[in-house]
């Protein structure tokens, strides 16, 4: 899936710059290197352990259309060029495994990015290629994966849980919901950005549709920002490492009750024992 890792880099403002004319001296207004691994979970508190896809994701951000007609980066089968989609423009290269990567991009190696063709060329900026020491994957712990694979009702509040990034080898956690919409098509229904200490959070009781096909995401990612510097683009550079796990699952009530299940949930669990003592003694109206 085109450009699935670099959904979640974030471009960062540079402060004190001005656009018009690009007054600053930074040629762009952001270049990324980021590479990804994603995965698929597919049991309850359990860690994905092999990869689905490796990506990696060569971005130049700039201040007007016009500043680039042609943007290419040197690699190791020769020049090749990236894609525009607006003031953005990506090379995005991807393959079974991370070693797939490295046929293209060796880490280690020094590439160059070039702004061959626009008002600003000729411009370029050099990078050296790092090495594929990811986080862990994320996923899901405790019942989190449960609720969602098994049916929960979406009225009600949904936990979700996860290790902490920190353990993990991240700095950042994101977890991404998106409701499908056919063709491809995805609608954000929740979103959330944490850092290296997080551990879970609480769907909002109401945010999925009974019956509606959604797709779950979480990536932990390790960032570094590269400061203007006089030299190249001038401009910041953001190089990530990231692991993305992904689970497909459809919203809805439970099929049917099962005995012990108080709290509606779909999973007989402490959450029902919690209900029974809160609701103790209580008259039900015979």
């Amino acid at each position: 899936m085109k450009r699935s890792i670099a959904l979640f880099a974030v471009v960062l403002p540079v402060a004190g710059v001005s656009l018009p004319g690009h007054a600053s001296a930074q040629v762009v207004v952001q270049w990324d290197v980021i590479r990804g691994v994603e995965y698929t979970q597919v049991a309850p508190d359990t860690r994905p352990m092999t990869p689905d896809l490796a990506t990696s994701t060569i971005a130049v951000t700039t201040w007007d259309l016009a500043d680039a007609s042609a943007i290419e980066v040197s690699s190791e089968i020769g020049p090749q060029a990236l894609v525009q989609d607006g003031q953005v423009w990506e090379l995005v290269t991807q393959g079974a495994a991370p070693v797939d990567l490295d046929m293209v991009f060796a880490p280690g190696m020094s590439y160059t990015i070039s702004i061959t063709a626009g008002s600003i060329a000729p411009a370029s900026q050099d990078f050296t290629q790092f090495g594929n020491a990811f986080p862990e994957a994320p996923y899901l712990t405790g019942p989190s994966f449960d609720y969602l694979t098994g049916g929960i009702d979406p009225s009600l509040p949904i936990p979700l849980t996860w290790p902490s990034p920190f353990v993990s080898d991240a700095n950042s956690a994101e977890v991404k919901i998106s409701r499908q919409l056919g063709g491809g098509a995805l609608q954000t229904v929740f979103e959330l950005s944490e850092g290296a200490s997080s551990t879970g959070t609480t769907l909002p009781a109401g945010t999925l549709v009974a019956g509606e096909t959604y797709l779950f995401e979480i990536r932990f990612s390790i960032g570094m920002l590269l400061f203007p510097d006089g030299s190249g683009f001038n401009s910041d550079g953001v190089f990530g490492l990231e692991s993305l796990t992904r689970i497909e699952f459809t919203a809805g009530a439970p099929s049917g009750s099962c005995a012990g299940d108080a709290d509606g949930s779909g999973l007989v669990d402490f959450g029902d024992i919690t209900s029974v003592l809160t609701n103790w003694l209580q008259s039900c109206g015979l």
